[in-house]
């Protein structure tokens, strides 16, 4: 990792909520987003630098204008002012801070939402301040090249929107299933009968299986060609039961967005099941944690 310049405490910070109507509700196993929000965060220093950050906050509906108060009221006002060198130690500060808080409301998923987003924001500052992209500063070694794949396609119009993001330049795809045997196999049938030569498919269960049911699921899917089956199970079931999964078929198994510590994704990789180890930055821990 390069070394980060000395930084200068932050003067300002604007939060900006934000929502998008979608012409097509996207659909997961759990819900349905109507429109697609987003919560950014601009922070500037006393020397003029300034960066951009995000908090997931697709889901409840209300999410992001929680997430967007969350930060402005609770999150921001302990990091203006204060000293910093390096963003993980400015979050760590203001985590500190409202530690009890935190115990008080019993909202740590908002709360990592909002601390990573403070995150994300102090390394875009901190690589303006160093005139340098950020992948260098987080390391080129840690930067290896994982080709970018279109997600959150489902029905009604799978074939449509594979061809869609298609001329968009993708050649991977990510299909979301989990709404019945059904309509899950005409998800994937759909994404597979529009694919070329040398394109790839994998599937997102978005945690809508016990370990019984999913046991029953996947060997049926082990006719299709995919990448990978993301989050068969819910994120806080044991490590056992995704070795018994894994050791259940030849599927590469993924997740990792709704992982919330280094100590799950430690015990995650441990437990050698889960394959395709996917932290959200957004979600929890910022560029700092998931790095």
């Amino acid at each position: 990792m390069r070394d980060i310049l000395p930084a200068a405490p932050l003067r300002s910070a604007e939060v900006f909520v934000l929502r998008a109507p979608v012409d097509e509700p996207v659909r997961t196993s759990f819900g349905i987003m109507r429109d697609r929000p987003a919560v950014l965060l601009r922070v500037e220093d006393e020397d003029g630098f300034w960066g951009w950050g995000e908090a997931w906050c697709n889901f409840p509906s209300c999410g992001a204008e929680h997430r967007g108060r969350l930060l402005a009221e609770t999150v921001l006002p302990p990091a203006l002012g204060a000293a910093w060198h390096e963003p993980g130690q400015l979050v760590r500060h203001v985590a500190c801070k409202l530690h009890i808080l935190r115990l008080q409301a019993d909202e740590p998923g908002p709360m990592d939402q909002a601390l990573a987003c403070l995150d994300i924001a102090l390394w875009d500052l901190a690589a303006r301040r160093a005139g340098a992209p950020l992948h260098e500063l987080l390391g080129d070694a840690a930067m290896s090249a994982m080709p970018a794949y279109a997600s959150g396609i489902n029905h009604p119009g799978v074939a449509e929107t594979v061809n869609r993001m298609r001329k968009a330049g993708y050649r991977a795809f990510k299909v979301k299933i989990g709404f019945g045997r059904e309509q899950d196999e005409a998800n994937i049938r759909a994404a597979l009968d529009t694919l070329l030569p040398g394109e790839r498919l994998a599937v997102d269960a978005n945690q809508a299986w016990t370990l019984e049911q999913a046991l029953e699921i996947l060997p049926r899917l082990r006719e299709y060609p995919l990448l990978w089956v993301e989050e068969p199970l819910a994120c806080d079931r044991p490590a056992e039961e995704w070795a018994s999964l894994a050791a259940s078929g030849s599927f590469s198994l993924a997740a990792g967005e709704n992982m919330r510590s280094i100590a799950t994704f430690e015990a995650a990789i441990a437990a050698a099941a889960i394959r395709v180890i996917q932290p959200d930055v957004c979600k929890w821990g910022g560029l700092t944690g998931c790095l």
